[in-house]
């Protein structure tokens, strides 16, 4: 079944997509990675998240208050500063990032 909603597009296969996506995700394990959501997306959101961060080995989560399932189309601002952030602390080059 498909439907939309104030978060976007969804249909009922999203969560078997998503874990699907986790055997895939398993080869990054090196590599940090970001993983937002709002606190307003669906309740399936949180345990695919969850799923995912058990799965990868360096995650970093964060849930955008106020924001639906697409945090970077409801809160555009605060995303792009995360994005920013995230990627300036794990830049190779950057005194105190990871490497």
């Amino acid at each position: 079944m498909s439907g939309q909603n104030a978060n976007g597009p969804h249909t009922s296969g999203d969560s078997k997509q998503a874990y699907s996506t986790v055997e895939c995700a398993r080869d990054t394990k090196a590599e940090p990675v970001l993983l937002t959501l709002g606190d307003q997306s669906p309740p399936i959101f949180a345990p695919v998240v969850a799923k995912l961060t058990e799965a990868l080995g360096r995650v970093e989560v964060l849930t955008f208050p106020g924001a639906g399932h697409n945090p970077h189309v409801t809160a555009p601002d605060a995303y792009v500063e995360t994005i920013i952030a995230f990627t300036r602390k794990h830049r190779p080059d950057h005194a105190g990032g990871e490497t």
